[in-house]
């Protein structure tokens, strides 16, 4: 599991990203030159039933990447993390005792979902600056207290 992701509070307040969209594909995005890019801090936007999430150059090394990409599905739990309210836990469900996760702070989410997004099946998508790196068609959102939570989706670990 990686370590949290919470924006510095030494940084220039989050610059407005913005996202141009053709249904559920990016066409195009300022992320990518934004000081939160720069950074390394990964950014989670909604379109059209799809949940993306961009990752910056600094993060799109082979060894993350792999682990992103070898899985069935993926679980977003939003929840208290290290006492920040609001953070998304990102889990890569590939079957294993330890899924990689990685932990992103509300300032790096285009939006909060709401109880009726929950407990519904999306599709989730990674993309890089390159371009698309990788879609699942399940993805579920749901809430917990406290994070990490890490749990499979209708299970226990």
């Amino acid at each position: 599991m990686s370590g949290a992701e919470f924006w510095r509070q030494d940084m220039m307040p989050p610059a407005v990203v913005t996202i141009e969209n053709d249904g559920p594909r990016l066409i195009a995005t300022n992320y990518w030159g934004t000081e939160q890019a720069a950074a390394g801090y990964y950014y989670l936007t909604t379109n059209a039933g799809t949940v993306r999430l961009l990752v910056p150059a600094s993060r799109a090394k082979p060894d993350q990447m792999k682990d992103m990409a070898n899985t069935r599905e993926v679980v977003l739990t939003r929840g208290t993390f290290m006492g920040h309210d609001n953070c998304v836990e990102v889990m890569f469900e590939d079957g294993s005792p330890s899924p990689y996760c990685i932990h992103i702070d509300s300032k790096q989410v285009d939006r909060q979902w709401v109880q009726t997004d929950e407990h519904k099946r999306w599709r989730f998508a990674i993309w890089t600056e390159l371009g698309l790196f990788a879609e699942y068609g399940r993805c579920y959102l749901r809430r917990f207290a406290v994070l990490p939570y890490a749990a499979r989706w209708g299970g226990k670990r």
